[in-house]
């Protein structure tokens, strides 16, 4: 269950320090459903400059702290969200190809191997049908 609806409101000590409240504002599930589903930054009384917090909690909870910078109206006929940045991919290649100075991208890892070896066996699609054909794998998703 992802939880990217708690937002922290600033004010301020009177040391000039920051201080931050927390507040709850529901769920939304990867499926887009939940009881915060419906709700948007510009409709929950933030300005800009305000911090948020974002927790994404789907098998590990990671917590993101967000700047708030403008609230702008959304554009006729463009689909949101929209990708903004994005890290580069970080491609695993088959080490029996690495071997023989080739380029294959990891595609299985050979379960039966990797158990006898007590580490990840990874093999591009070509490495697995020639020599793991009749061994268990699993497809690594990227």
């Amino acid at each position: 269950m992802m939880r990217p609806t708690t937002w922290e409101a600033s004010g301020s000590w009177c040391d000039g320090g920051r201080r931050f409240r927390e507040v709850d504002l529901g769920d939304v599930d990867p499926f887009g459903e939940g009881s915060a589903a419906d709700q948007y930054v510009a409709g929950i009384g933030l300005s800009p400059g305000d911090d948020m917090k974002y927790v994404y909690d789907f098998g590990g909870c990671i917590e993101h702290r967000l700047t708030l910078e403008e609230i702008v109206t959304p554009e006729v006929g463009v689909a949101y969200l929209r990708v903004v940045s994005r890290n580069k991919p970080r491609y695993r290649y088959c080490p029996p190809c690495k071997g023989q100075r080739r380029r294959s991208l990891v595609n299985w890892l050979c379960l039966d191997c990797s158990d006898a070896q007590q580490r990840d066996v990874l093999l591009c699609e070509a490495c697995l049908t020639a020599e793991h054909e009749d061994h268990e794998a699993a497809e690594v998703v990227c």
